[in-house]
Protein backbone atom coordinates (compact mmCIF):
# COMPACT_ATOMS: atom_id res chain seq x y z
CA UNK A 1 0.00 0.00 0.00
CA UNK A 2 1.42 3.39 -0.92
CA UNK A 3 1.29 6.61 1.14
CA UNK A 4 -1.82 7.96 -0.62
CA UNK A 5 -3.74 4.74 -0.04
CA UNK A 6 -2.76 4.81 3.63
CA UNK A 7 -3.89 8.45 3.89
CA UNK A 8 -7.24 7.61 2.27
CA UNK A 9 -7.85 4.91 4.88
CA UNK A 10 -6.83 7.23 7.74
CA UNK A 11 -9.10 10.04 6.51
CA UNK A 12 -12.08 7.69 6.22
CA UNK A 13 -11.29 6.06 9.58
CA UNK A 14 -11.28 9.50 11.23
CA UNK A 15 -14.90 9.99 10.13
CA UNK A 16 -15.96 6.34 10.49
CA UNK A 17 -18.22 7.00 13.48
CA UNK A 18 -20.02 9.79 11.60
CA UNK A 19 -20.36 7.68 8.45
CA UNK A 20 -21.67 4.63 10.33
CA UNK A 21 -24.06 6.81 12.35
CA UNK A 22 -25.34 8.36 9.13
CA UNK A 23 -25.97 4.92 7.62
CA UNK A 24 -27.71 3.65 10.74
CA UNK A 25 -30.01 6.67 11.02
CA UNK A 26 -30.80 6.51 7.30
CA UNK A 27 -31.61 2.80 7.64
CA UNK A 28 -34.24 3.68 10.24
CA UNK A 29 -35.69 6.74 8.46
CA UNK A 30 -36.38 5.51 4.91
CA UNK A 31 -38.27 7.91 2.67
CA UNK A 32 -40.08 7.39 -0.62
CA UNK A 33 -38.56 8.58 -3.88
CA UNK A 34 -38.86 12.34 -4.47
CA UNK A 35 -39.82 12.74 -0.79
CA UNK A 36 -36.35 12.25 0.75
CA UNK A 37 -36.18 15.71 2.31
CA UNK A 38 -34.68 14.55 5.63
CA UNK A 39 -32.06 12.33 3.97
CA UNK A 40 -31.13 14.96 1.37
CA UNK A 41 -30.68 17.60 4.07
CA UNK A 42 -28.43 15.24 6.03
CA UNK A 43 -26.30 14.45 2.94
CA UNK A 44 -25.93 18.18 2.23
CA UNK A 45 -25.01 18.89 5.86
CA UNK A 46 -22.36 16.16 5.84
CA UNK A 47 -20.83 17.50 2.64
CA UNK A 48 -20.86 21.01 4.09
CA UNK A 49 -19.11 19.69 7.22
CA UNK A 50 -16.27 18.74 4.86
CA UNK A 51 -16.13 22.33 3.62
CA UNK A 52 -17.83 21.44 0.33
CA UNK A 53 -20.46 23.50 -1.40
CA UNK A 54 -23.65 21.73 -2.34
CA UNK A 55 -26.40 22.25 -4.84
CA UNK A 56 -29.71 21.09 -3.43
CA UNK A 57 -33.26 20.40 -4.63
CA UNK A 58 -32.07 19.00 -7.98
CA UNK A 59 -34.85 16.92 -9.55
CA UNK A 60 -36.81 17.63 -6.34
CA UNK A 61 -34.55 16.21 -3.60
CA UNK A 62 -31.18 15.64 -5.28
CA UNK A 63 -27.92 16.96 -3.86
CA UNK A 64 -24.73 17.56 -5.85
CA UNK A 65 -21.23 18.39 -4.68
CA UNK A 66 -18.25 19.00 -6.93
CA UNK A 67 -14.73 18.33 -5.73
CA UNK A 68 -11.52 19.25 -7.46
CA UNK A 69 -10.77 20.70 -10.85
CA UNK A 70 -13.39 21.40 -13.48
CA UNK A 71 -11.11 20.92 -16.48
CA UNK A 72 -10.31 17.47 -17.78
CA UNK A 73 -12.00 14.15 -17.09
CA UNK A 74 -14.75 13.94 -14.48
CA UNK A 75 -15.77 10.97 -12.35
CA UNK A 76 -19.09 10.64 -10.58
CA UNK A 77 -19.94 8.88 -7.34
CA UNK A 78 -23.66 8.47 -6.80
CA UNK A 79 -25.75 7.57 -3.80
CA UNK A 80 -29.49 6.97 -3.93
CA UNK A 81 -31.59 8.62 -1.25
CA UNK A 82 -34.83 6.69 -1.45
CA UNK A 83 -36.03 3.64 0.36
CA UNK A 84 -38.55 1.12 -0.92
CA UNK A 85 -42.06 0.22 0.13
CA UNK A 86 -41.67 -3.07 1.93
CA UNK A 87 -44.11 -3.13 4.84
CA UNK A 88 -43.05 -6.67 5.79
CA UNK A 89 -39.39 -5.76 6.30
CA UNK A 90 -38.59 -6.10 10.03
CA UNK A 91 -37.27 -2.52 10.18
CA UNK A 92 -39.85 -0.83 7.96
CA UNK A 93 -41.55 2.31 9.20
CA UNK A 94 -44.85 1.05 10.62
CA UNK A 95 -46.73 4.15 9.40
CA UNK A 96 -45.35 4.41 5.85
CA UNK A 97 -44.14 0.86 5.12
CA UNK A 98 -40.85 2.34 3.83
CA UNK A 99 -37.54 0.60 4.51
CA UNK A 100 -33.97 0.53 3.32
CA UNK A 101 -34.11 -3.15 2.38
CA UNK A 102 -32.65 -1.79 -0.88
CA UNK A 103 -29.29 -1.02 0.75
CA UNK A 104 -29.26 2.65 -0.23
CA UNK A 105 -28.27 3.54 3.33
CA UNK A 106 -24.98 1.69 2.71
CA UNK A 107 -24.58 3.22 -0.74
CA UNK A 108 -24.79 6.65 0.90
CA UNK A 109 -22.19 5.61 3.50
CA UNK A 110 -19.80 4.74 0.67
CA UNK A 111 -20.55 8.09 -0.99
CA UNK A 112 -19.72 9.93 2.24
CA UNK A 113 -16.50 7.97 2.68
CA UNK A 114 -15.47 8.83 -0.87
CA UNK A 115 -16.28 12.50 -0.22
CA UNK A 116 -14.11 12.45 2.92
CA UNK A 117 -11.16 11.10 0.96
CA UNK A 118 -11.60 13.20 -2.17
CA UNK A 119 -12.04 16.42 -0.22
CA UNK A 120 -8.69 15.95 1.54
CA UNK A 121 -6.19 18.31 -0.17
CA UNK A 122 -3.33 15.84 0.19
CA UNK A 123 -5.32 13.13 -1.54
CA UNK A 124 -7.02 15.20 -4.22
CA UNK A 125 -3.75 16.90 -5.19
CA UNK A 126 -2.17 13.53 -5.97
Amino acid sequence: MDAIEERILRVIDQRAEDIIGFAEETFHTAEAGFCEEHTAARVAAFMQSLGLQTEEHLAVTGVRTRIGRTDGPVACVIGELDGIYCKDHPFSDRQTGMSHACGHHMQLAVLLGAACALSDPQICAS
